[in-house]
């Protein structure tokens, strides 16, 4: 948290002294303060069938997937490859593509 601070202030002081380049500077420190917090099962679940990033303890760590949501009955979480996620404790949303996907 404090390297980003650290980074996001010396953008700030950059911005102050190029003009030029105001725009995208601010536009960095724009998306370094947005916060990307894991979301407890236990608070809220996505969407049926929303691809998003979860994370399981007991089985793969850190992957994409999604859940098919079928609470209070059944909540089943799978990997991008089709394969039980195990006991998915947090989760949080896909980030956007890219603006400019030219080259990709």
């Amino acid at each position: 948290m404090e390297e980003r601070e650290e980074l996001i202030n010396g953008l700030k002081h950059m911005a102050d002294d190029h003009d030029c380049c105001r725009g995208t500077i601010e536009l960095a420190i724009k998306e370094l303060s947005i916060e990307r917090d894991w979301i407890s099962v236990h608070d809220e679940l996505p969407k049926a069938d929303q691809e998003v990033i979860l994370y399981s303890e007991n089985k793969y760590g850190v992957r994409q997937g999604w859940c098919d949501n079928q609470w209070p009955v059944l909540v089943r979480w799978y990997d991008m490859f089709h394969n039980s996620a195990g006991e998915v404790t947090h989760w949080q949303p896909l980030p956007d593509p890219p603006k400019d996907s030219k080259g990709v």
